[in-house]
Order: C-alpha cells, then sequence, then structure tokens
C-alpha cells in the first residue's frame, strides 16, 4: 500500500485467513491508517466479525467518520431467486454497527 500511486483503489480478499483475532485488529488498524495517509479508496472481503469490528471503533474514537465506512452484507436467497441480495449494515457515530444479520443467532447459539 506504500507504493501506489495516491488515490489509488486498493482491493483486498479476506485479509484474516489463517490469523488470530489480535493480528486482525492490528492489519484492520494499519489499513485505515494507509488508507487514510494516502487517500486510498479500500474495497475489502471479510467473513471476520473482529475486522468490523476494528472499524466500528475506529469509528468511535474519531479516526474514522461513518460516512468513510460502507459494510454491505451478501446473501443468496436460493429459493426466491438465483441473485445475490447486498444489504447495507449501518455504522453510528458511535461505533455501533446496525443491521448485522444473524448475530443475535450466533451469540445465542454461542451463550
Amino acid at each position: 500500500m506504500k507504493m501506489v500511486p495516491e488515490g489509488s483503489l486498493i482491493v483486498i480478499e479476506e485479509p484474516e485467513i489463517h490469523k488470530n483475532p489480535k493480528m486482525v485488529k492490528d492489519f484492520a488498524e494499519l489499513v485505515v491508517r494507509h488508507v487514510l495517509e494516502r487517500e486510498l479508496t479500500l474495497i475489502g472481503t471479510t467473513h471476520s466479525d473482529i475486522f468490523l469490528l476494528t472499524l466500528g471503533k475506529l469509528v468511535e474514537k474519531g479516526i474514522l467518520k461513518p460516512r468513510d465506512v460502507k459494510v454491505y452484507y451478501f446473501t443468496r436467497e436460493k429459493d426466491r431467486s438465483p441473485w445475490t441480495k447486498a444489504s447495507e449494515i449501518k455504522v453510528y457515530e458511535n461505533g455501533t454497527i446496525e443491521g448485522w444479520p444473524d448475530i443475535d443467532e450466533v451469540v445465542v447459539h454461542l451463550f
């Protein structure tokens, strides 16, 4: 990211694979720092709640603004349509992430 021209588009696919949660958090913070310093646009895919929670925390701290972060959750409803549906997940000033599908169900199953 240090070598791409300022203002470039960067695409990162699943940076959390085979990483422990601390490394995912640190990586997310590093990526955001480079994006802000070099005015980059980042598109990323992830299955990691840690990555998204880190972005929320950076919004809470004022390092990012909610308008700087767009999060979408993709699902496919096999019975209804062959198309993938994109749902926006809202990020608020206090770092809260709203509309995170399935999180309540996961928490119930874990605890």
